[in-house]
């Protein structure tokens, strides 16, 4: 999903009208944030534990 957050908010409002639980828009907005290009930069300021776990 590519876009601002307020943008889905109809289609989280899809989602939860069809069913689907808070867990699941929790899920979807956690994976919608994480950016592959930020994790070189996550593990160079985390340690390693906190980065994979």
């Amino acid at each position: 999903m590519v876009g601002p957050a307020y943008a889905f908010y109809p289609f989280f409002a899809e989602l939860i009208g069809n069913g689907a639980s808070i867990g699941v828009i929790a899920v979807t907005i956690t994976a919608w944030s994480i950016k592959i290009q930020w994790l070189p930069f996550a593990l160079s300021i985390l340690d390693i534990k906190f980065f994979c776990c």
